[in-house]
């Protein structure tokens, strides 16, 4: 009887040693999955975390934890640690791998904009990474809401660091080519050229915009640069300099408070007389310069008409970029209201089109009143950024709520109050349809929703498992038979979904996911 004892003493201490062996094992697996795709480097095995975990002294998931924060803005909230005079190395590394993520989460990239004149000018004022920015510093600044990145009433710039002196161009750079343009009174390009190189300025490429001869009447220097006044009082040609962003690697955010104030252009007739090129429209994201423009489908002299003219492609990218719907984003019986077959509108005229249209149409709306500006009437040289415009901003106007047309034509749709609609179906088949007006209103009702939150959880759960999980509408009849497997996943995601809208932290949906067993296995399942 005692030697059975003991018998059964040293199988169960060869299983836990198998079972303590095999334990740490994948918290080394965690660890080093987690490196990678947080660096995207190897983790070497002489790393002090290793070693740690090795030991058993700390979790894999606490030490992917503990990498993930050398990349959190602790220094006056606004950027990562420093490491004697430069910034921390592999926070560097992390915010650049973060970056790119969430810049491959958009519909239309940054690279995929349509040729609409930006050139790399725009790019120096107006920062293709900003809607990204959002993410980066929901995740990195300590205790900031998930939600923020569609609510924030604020744009974010880069706070970027270089070994190379002057990495941020200076707002008074004679180099510079920029000129706010208009149409309207050209008067002597020999002139002001002439007054230019006299003062050892190089203005002999924008000068060639399209100038009549005239005769130069004065010349005034303002803090925005130099003014050269024509007969007749106009200012038609101002050379502008504005703060540029920075140069270099990125190592925090902040709040965009620079005023790039531009008080004349081409079509001054649509735009305030005094604009900010950075403008941020609330809403977060939604509201951002480039995420806009990104998503306009029409060129920079485009009038919203509320039928088939509409930058329809805002509102399809906000359903898939922050909801996870494509179009269509309804069933059949939730557009029956919305088709008319005796309208005009041709594809108000059948429920096939409208399951698109009435997602995407209406929810562009928020859009209509948004007008380009830009700094040259061609393409070469032109800053180009958006802004309200003038007639949109007339209380008159602004009382005036309509959504898309049903049928008929409205020429000053474009000038009334910016309201739009939600409409979509939720992963659990619930009908959302909720009107709102504006960016910001737009942005509060999106982070009520569950699909946001769920929506975030299926990127980051891609991101780390590699396995794409369904969130459509599961009670549309085209909704897919989904295997035993895919409906854990799907479960999974919905779940954490929930939870990040609790908690609204992006760090924990990420400990979250990493801690999960799916994460070192992703083929075996929960």
């Amino acid at each position: 009887m005692r030697n059975s004892s003991v018998g059964l003493v040293a199988i169960l201490c060869i299983f836990g040693s198998l079972y303590a062996h095999s334990s740490v094992n994948d918290e080394l697996r965690r660890l080093h999955k987690c490196y990678g795709l947080f660096t995207n480097e190897k983790l070497q095995e002489s790393h002090a975390l290793w070693q740690q975990v090795a030991a058993g002294q700390t979790s894999g998931t606490d030490a992917c934890m503990a990498i993930l924060s050398e990349a959190d803005f602790i220094l006056d909230g606004k950027s990562i640690a420093r490491q004697g005079s430069q910034y921390q190395l592999t926070g560097q590394k992390i915010l650049r791998k973060f970056l790119d993520f969430y810049n491959s989460q958009f519909s239309v990239t940054a690279s995929g904009i349509p040729s609409t004149g930006d050139d790399a000018r725009t790019a120096d004022v107006i920062d293709g990474n900003q809607p990204a920015y959002h993410y980066l510093y929901s995740l990195f600044k300590p205790n900031e809401p998930f939600s923020n990145t569609v609510t924030r009433s604020y744009a974010l710039r880069a706070i970027r660091y270089s070994e190379k002196a002057n990495r941020q161009r200076s707002v008074t750079d004679t180099n510079k080519n920029n000129l706010l343009y208009s149409p309207d009174n050209i008067g002597d390009k020999a002139a002001c050229m002439a007054y230019f190189a006299a003062n050892g300025l190089n203005y002999s490429d924008f000068m060639n915009a399209y100038m009549r001869m005239g005769s130069l009447s004065s010349v005034e220097i303002t803090p925005g640069g130099v003014r050269c006044w024509f007969p007749g009082g106009d200012v038609p040609a101002v050379p502008y300099f504005p703060t540029l962003i920075q140069t270099g690697v990125l190592v925090g955010l902040e709040q965009d408070t620079i005023q790039n104030v531009a008080t004349y252009a081409s079509n001054t007739g649509r735009l305030p007389a005094d604009m900010n090129i950075n403008q941020h429209f609330g809403g977060g994201v939604l509201g951002e310069q480039d995420y806009i423009r990104r998503n306009f489908n029409y060129a920079d002299t485009t009038t919203q008409n509320g039928r088939q003219t509409l930058q329809r492609r805002y509102g399809e990218s906000v359903l898939h970029d922050f909801l996870c719907k494509q179009n269509p984003s309804v069933r059949s019986m939730d557009v029956v209201s919305e088709v008319n077959v005796n309208s005009t509108i041709s594809f108000r005229q059948g429920i096939s089109c409208m399951r698109c249209h009435s997602g995407m149409d209406d929810l562009t709306g928020v859009t209509r009143n948004i007008t380009f500006g830009k700094t040259l009437p061609n393409s070469w040289g032109s800053i180009r950024w958006l802004s309200q415009s003038v007639q949109s901003t007339n209380p008159t106007n602004k009382n005036q709520k309509v959504l898309t047309l049903m049928t008929g034509n409205d020429g000053n749709w474009h000038n009334k109050a910016n309201i739009g609609r939600l409409f979509y179906r939720s992963y659990n088949g619930d009908l959302v349809k909720q009107q709102f007006e504006g960016f910001q209103e737009l942005g509060q009702a999106i982070a009520q929703k569950d699909d946001f939150y769920a929506c975030f959880a299926k990127k980051h759960f891609q991101q780390f498992t590699g396995i794409e999980v369904n969130l459509d509408d599961e009670g549309d009849i085209n909704f897919p038979e989904l295997s035993a497997a895919e409906r854990k996943y799907r479960d999974q995601v919905i779940q954490l979904g929930q939870e990040l809208k609790q908690h609204q932290s992006l760090k924990q949906l990420i400990r979250s996911i990493i801690q999960s067993q799916t994460f070192i296995r992703p083929d075996r399942g929960l």
